[in-house]
């Protein structure tokens, strides 16, 4: 499979954050296997970073698994954080939906890192 083609999903640990590495077009087809990690780390995790980097598509389906994700983590008292290019099309769309103004959003993922984890520095 081609992460290109279709959405995949690669957590890594980084201390008390757990990095998912969105690759691929994310749509519908994408949407429950993201909303199972998202839960499954608001559970365990200090906060999550959901790298964009490598994403080459997002829908709307994929952005409201995000909204959700995200009211999930502050309920929890924990953050979740986008890591994305500043000029990329899925940045667009971030910024078209306005998650971007209530999401932490990087380009840099050591800061992205450090935001999830609490550290305000």
């Amino acid at each position: 499979m081609d992460p290109l083609q279709t959405g995949v999903i690669r957590a890594e640990r980084r201390g008390d954050v757990v990095l998912l590495r969105l690759l691929g077009e994310h749509d519908s087809t994408s949407k429950t296997l993201l909303a199972g990690a998202l839960a499954a780390h608001a559970r365990e995790a200090t906060g999550v970073v959901v790298s964009l980097m490598e994403t080459e598509f997002i829908d709307s389906t994929t952005v409201d698994v995000l909204f959700r994700g995200d009211a999930e983590f502050r309920t929890r008292g924990k953050r979740l954080v986008l890591h994305v290019a500043t000029e990329s099309v899925v940045r667009r769309v971030l910024e078209i939906t306005r998650l971007t103004a209530d999401v932490p959003t990087t380009g840099s993922l050591e800061e992205a890192l450090a935001l999830a984890a609490g550290d305000e520095d």
